[in-house]
């Protein structure tokens, strides 16, 4: 019975770092295609990779040989094999990645306001979240050395990213 239960826990933990090996965080290049779900992005698997063209602002697809608008709420990204980008009100690069993700956006709204939008995609649960000091404490409370660092800091606005990225490289092992 111990035997089983060893051999269980062996394929479990195996799956599990198999999986973790094929996310798009770890890979050496990334496939190109159109995510329709997070899950897709996360595991480096777009579902759609060929019959498709991108204008800069819609995709099309032409696989019955018509050509069709993709509908942009079945998109959740896309990569053109070099970078990543994410949907948000365009499709804006994802810049950083690792346990929280992080793009900026930037435009004109509807009002002809300008507006910029900082973004992070929570790596292990896929919600996405505009960044701001109140989030950015609440991700460092996980890390208090970090987060009195950030507390001290006179500007913490300015400082959102690069916070970010610190608690990235500090907690990779909290990736799942």
């Amino acid at each position: 019975m111990s035997v089983i239960c060893a051999d269980t826990f062996s394929q479990i933990a195996n799956d599990s770092l198999n999986r973790k090996a094929s996310y798009i965080i770890r890979a050496n290049s990334y496939k190109p295609g159109i995510y329709t779900s997070f899950e897709e992005f996360k595991y480096n698997s777009p579902a759609i990779v060929d019959h498709y063209t991108f204008d800069g602002k819609r995709f099309w697809t032409d696989r019955t040989g018509e050509k069709k608008k993709i509908k942009r709420k079945t998109i959740w990204g896309y990569s053109d094999g070099k970078h990543l980008y994410a949907r948000w009100n365009r499709y804006p690069e994802i810049t950083v990645l690792g346990r929280y993700c992080y793009f900026q956006e930037k435009g004109v709204g509807f009002t002809l306001i300008p507006y910029s939008d900082r973004v992070i995609i929570n790596y292990n649960t896929g919600a996405i979240y505009l960044l701001n000091k109140r989030l950015a404490k609440k991700i460092l409370e996980t890390d208090p050395e970090l987060l009195a660092e950030f507390m001290k800091e006179r500007s913490k606005k300015k400082m959102l990213l690069e916070y970010i990225m610190k608690y990235n490289f500090r907690n990779q092992s909290k990736i799942q």
